[in-house]
Formats: C-alpha cells, sequence, structure tokens
C-alpha cells in the first residue's frame, strides 16, 4: 500500500467485541442490563478519553431476534458516542446476522440511521470486493479517518481462511494516498486458544494480511489473546459462560504514532463486570442429602472471604450491585438416589450464604451403578433371586445399606401382596410395621 512518509499520524483509538446486548442469562433481568452496562462503561471511558474512533469486531447483538428494550439499550448508548463525535465503526458478528428471511440486519438499521457505520466486503463480478465507505449508500469495505483507515468483513465461518488471501490483495491495490495506519476488523478464532475448539485459523492463513494491515481486531472468541504485535483479540465485556469467568477479557485502548518505530502501543483494559465464583464439592462421601446440604453450606463458608474480596474489586471498579453469580459443582457417585436431593433447597441455601445474586447448581455427578450381580442364579428359585435383586438395589443407597437384607425380604414380602389385590390401606399398615421393626 503506497504510504506518503511524510505525514504522521498520531490518534487513539477502541476495539472491543463480543458485547452480546439482549443476553438474558439465567432468566434474569439482572444479567439482561449486566450486558447493556458493560457496553456503557466502554461508551464512557471511549468519551472520557476523548479517542478519535470505537471499533466493534462483532456481535454487537446477542441474537437476530431483538426484543424493543434491546435495540434501545443499543440505539442509546450509540447515541451518547455520536454526540460526543467518536465514529463507531463494525461489523457483523455470527449473532448479529439477519435472519434467512430477513435481508436487513440490526446492525444496518443501525447503519442506515447514522449510528455507526457498518462495515463489509462487497459482492461484485463473483468475487467480494474491498470497496470505500459510499456515505449515500450507507455502504462500504473501509473508512478513512484522518490518516487511519478501518476496514472490516462479517463473519464468514468456514469460507473466512480462503477470503482472506483475495481481501489482502484488495487492500493491497486499494487508493491509499494518505493512509498511514491499517485496521482491520475481523469476527473469527485463531486456532489453540480454546481447548477443544475446532475450526479456528493458523497465524499461517492470518498472515497475508500483514503486508497491508497495522492492527488485525479479531472478536468471537471470548478469551483476550494477542500474536505478533499486530493480531489482538479483547475477549467479551462479559461473561457469557461460567466457563469464561476467569479468563482475561474487556478492550483494547490503542495509541498510535507512526513516527515511532512501534506504530502502536496496545493496552488492555479490564472493564468492571459482575463477580462469577465457581466451587466444586465432592459428594462420594455424602451418604444423605442433608449430609450434602451440609457440605454444601461448609464449602460455601469457606469460599465467602474471596468472594467479599472479588465484591469488592467490583466495587472499586465502578459497580453498585456487586452480588456475584455463584456456581455450586457436584461431581463425584452419588451415594443415593438423586431423586431425593431437592436442588431448589440446595440453591436457596447457596443464596443465602454467599449473598449471591443468583446461585447455580451443576450436577455433574454420576449415579451409583444399578447393575446386580447374579451370581448362581441357576441354583436360586425365583424368590431367592428376587430377593438377591433387591438387596443389591439396595446396597447401592448407603442409608439402606446396613439392612438391606431385612428391607429385602419385605420389600418382597409387600410386592407379593400387591400382585394378589391387597389393598392400599393394608399394604401401608404393613409399610407401617416393617419401619417399626427396622427403627
Amino acid at each position: 500500500m503506497a504510504k506518503e512518509r511524510e505525514s504522521i499520524v498520531r490518534t487513539e483509538f477502541i476495539h472491543l467485541a463480543d458485547i452480546h446486548l439482549g443476553t438474558e442469562q439465567y432468566g434474569s433481568p439482572h444479567r439482561y442490563n449486566d450486558f447493556a452496562r458493560a457496553f456503557q462503561w466502554v461508551a464512557h471511558y471511549a468519551i472520557q478519553r476523548r479517542v478519535q474512533f470505537l471499533a466493534i469486531s462483532g456481535d454487537l447483538f446477542n441474537t437476530h431476534s431483538l426484543d424493543p428494550m434491546t435495540l434501545n439499550q443499543a440505539v442509546m448508548i450509540l447515541q451518547e458516542l455520536r454526540a460526543a463525535r467518536i465514529p463507531v465503526l463494525a461489523i457483523e458478528g455470527n449473532h448479529d446476522r439477519s435472519h434467512y428471511k430477513s435481508l436487513m440486519s440490526w446492525l444496518q438499521f443501525l447503519s442506515d440511521q447514522e449510528l455507526l457505520h457498518l462495515l463489509d466486503l462487497v459482492p461484485e463480478d463473483g468475487r467480494q470486493r474491498a470497496l470505500p465507505w459510499d456515505a449515500n449508500s450507507r455502504r462500504g469495505s473501509y473508512l478513512d479517518l484522518d490518516g487511519v483507515r478501518v476496514c472490516g468483513m462479517r463473519y464468514f465461518g468456514a469460507a473466512t481462511a480462503r477470503l482472506v488471501g483475495e481481501v489482502a490483495q484488495e487492500l493491497e491495490t486499494a487508493p491509499a494516498p494518505n493512509v498511514q495506519y491499517t485496521v482491520f476488523l475481523m469476527h473469527a478464532g485463531m486456532e489453540g486458544y480454546i481447548p477443544h475448539m475446532t475450526g479456528g485459523l493458523t497465524y499461517a492463513q492470518v498472515e497475508p494480511l500483514h503486508s497491508a494491515v497495522n492492527y488485525l481486531g479479531l472478536g468471537h472468541i471470548h478469551k483476550a489473546y494477542e500474536e505478533h504485535d499486530w493480531v489482538y483479540n479483547p475477549g467479551s465485556t462479559e461473561t457469557w459462560r461460567v466457563d469464561e469467568a476467569s479468563w482475561k477479557r474487556g478492550l483494547y485502548h490503542i495509541s498510535v504514532d507512526t513516527s515511532a518505530e512501534r506504530p502502536h502501543q496496545v493496552c488492555h483494559v479490564v472493564n468492571p463486570r459482575r463477580p462469577f465464583h465457581r466451587i466444586w464439592l465432592d459428594v462420594d462421601r455424602l451418604h444423605s442429602p442433608q449430609m450434602l446440604y451440609d457440605a454444601a453450606r461448609e464449602v460455601i463458608e469457606e469460599e465467602t472471604p474471596g468472594i467479599r474480596q472479588c465484591e469488592e474489586a467490583a466495587r472499586r471498579g465502578g459497580l453498585d450491585d456487586v452480588r456475584p453469580v455463584v456456581h455450586l459443582f457436584l461431581r463425584g457417585v452419588l451415594p443415593f438416589d438423586r431423586q431425593d436431593l431437592e436442588l431448589d433447597h440446595l440453591q436457596q441455601s447457596v443464596r443465602d450464604v454467599s449473598g449471591a445474586l443468583l446461585a447455580q447448581i451443576k450436577d455433574d455427578t454420576r449415579p451409583t451403578e444399578y447393575a446386580v450381580t447374579l451370581g448362581s442364579a441357576e441354583r436360586m428359585d425365583r424368590a431367592e433371586l428376587e430377593q438377591s435383586v433387591f438387596r443389591q438395589l439396595l446396597e447401592r443407597d448407603a442409608r439402606y445399606r446396613p439392612a438391606s437384607v431385612e428391607v429385602a425380604k419385605h420389600t418382597a414380602r409387600i410386592k407379593a401382596q400387591a400382585l394378589e389385590g391387597a389393598s392400599p390401606e393394608s399394604i401401608v399398615e404393613v409399610l407401617r410395621q416393617v419401619r417399626t421393626e427396622l427403627t
């Protein structure tokens, strides 16, 4: 790309992605508002620092099916930026794409309302072209702002790797008489940053852009990462999934000085957001629901000082409501019937002890194996075989194990009475007698 070396560009801009407005996480209105609050914080940060522009690398929204309140959140924040004369340049992420029956996305609507500039490649003669922004049609692939060119392409999924080479050629040949610094926005992830994630780009696949691009601003993966001092992914501004809670995420504040040997300085900023806490409880030795409830209360109490510290950090960051989201993960082999575990009761206990806004219980336990060993079944009569099966099933629950032989005999007796047509009242009376004998 031809550049006039005598001109110098000094400016600042903000890069963010994966805002996901409209996410009503866990069905909570508080979490719904948290996502808008994070975006508003970034907007105020940009206004206070008087940056030249704000760039969004996709997924402003969480879904194409917007409710009016979500659209209103976006409009109000974008209006603040427009009033501060800070242009917003954005691309569509996979969550922003229009419904297949619609010819227009919500980002295109916002662009037509002059609240942002939606950048994308333009199909022409069977290929994707990088064309300049047209203020009349509100369409274009790149916009020049006082020596800085900002380009972008929407989420193309598996086709992204193939298009990168074409885009690099387009940018190399595009006229740029006054451009000294180029930003390219792309909604795509790089491989190697999320375990078990497939389909990410390799560095070799994006490297052709480097000859024409100073700053490659990515989105899509909610974890911040950087490569070779020109590829940057900021991560999401809020916690979209609990397994992202510990990841470094936020926004990039970039200072450009094309006269320097290193043309930009990049600072990752962690915006304030609601604390998340993950706590694990092993259930293998907890032989009754009450033992599990008591153990859960104890482990939450042990974690409470750490929870309070995170709340205080969020308060210092500027949040008013710092009540956390607490996830309790149950793991191991559950020694009793899962149906006896009252998850609503456990959830309320976690909220009470931790002071959480929301408590979520993740049951990753495995049931006790209910396969039975028949042994020398060929030498047993039907009654003996039946009692053996009952006994082994009862032994799987730690509460019934000591009396499994006796309970198995009574179980077989009650079953026989039911098959013979005994009345419910008589069966209940037998159960009372059995309970008296065993206690």
